[in-house]
């Protein structure tokens, strides 16, 4: 059998001690890209032998997948899955793929610009759909998106990825993302400081002065980096007026003062 079949045994012989594993226990699966099937058939399984049965392929013929229906698939079990790995690889693979798909079938003599932009509007709306999904799907494309901007590659182009993390926080809400704070994951807390920051409204200066005193170190950090980035000038106001109470406010918090 090639290398590219995917194989289903149903049934096994333990070689240590040459008792036969069921069914159940003893499955295994290995996709391929190209969709061949493989399926081994135990044809005694429950008539109690307790030596290997014997085996018996069944042989389904390879199919190749076109990139649509890739793309289909890749979706959807994004979409289904709750487990962060296969969350991120479907979806990036979702996201390469439907940029492959648009690309191929740019004109030539297509302007450079407008094929940048042609190609980036559907992975654009890939990742305000998956965004706007769930709290933990949030938190994912907000750090693929954020790393999109620090690098300067990635999915999309620096100004647009910027474009969706403002549209992500938008759409969330100030209200959301300062519940999102105090929530038990560290992902979710800080794509919540990030959003917050994209926000660029007064209102998110409070929850994250607030939660400055009650997160961890590396969301500190990030605090400090979002209200100084995004804050700076409304921050002195926000912490001279607004608290009234210096003494309360964190030395870090009041030293991004000094800078202002």
């Amino acid at each position: 059998m090639s290398e590219n079949s995917s194989v289903v045994e149903f049934g096994s012989t333990s070689a240590a001690s040459g008792q036969y594993i069921p069914p159940s226990i003893s499955a295994q699966l290995a996709t391929s890209s190209l969709g061949q099937l493989s399926l081994a058939i135990d044809s005694s399984v429950g008539l109690g032998q307790s030596n290997a049965p014997e085996i018996h392929p069944l042989i389904i013929e390879q199919v190749e997948l076109s990139a649509e229906q890739r793309l289909q698939m890749y979706l959807t079990v994004a979409r289904r899955s709750q487990h962060p790995t296969v969350m991120e690889n479907a979806f990036t693979l979702a996201l390469r793929t439907q940029r492959m798909l648009v690309s191929s079938t740019l004109s030539s003599t297509m302007p450079t610009a407008l094929k940048i932009k042609t190609c980036e509007i559907p992975v654009l709306k890939l990742f305000l759909e998956f965004g706007l999904r769930s709290p933990d799907w949030r938190a994912l494309v907000v750090r693929m998106l954020c790393d999109n901007v620090e690098t300067g590659t990635g999915h999309l182009t620096v100004n647009r990825a910027k474009q969706v993390l403002k549209e992500l926080a938008k759409k969330a809400g100030a209200k959301v993302l300062a519940m999102e704070l105090a929530s038990e994951t560290s992902e979710r807390r800080m794509a919540a400081v990030i959003l917050l920051g994209w926000l660029k409204h007064e209102r998110a200066i409070e929850p994250l002065v607030t939660a400055y005193d009650t997160v961890g170190n590396l969301e500190k950090r990030l605090i400090l980096e979002t209200l100084e980035t995004h804050y700076l000038p409304k921050l002195a106001y926000h912490l001279k007026w607004r608290r009234q109470s210096p003494e309360l406010v964190a030395e870090p918090l009041l030293a991004l003062l000094e800078t202002a």
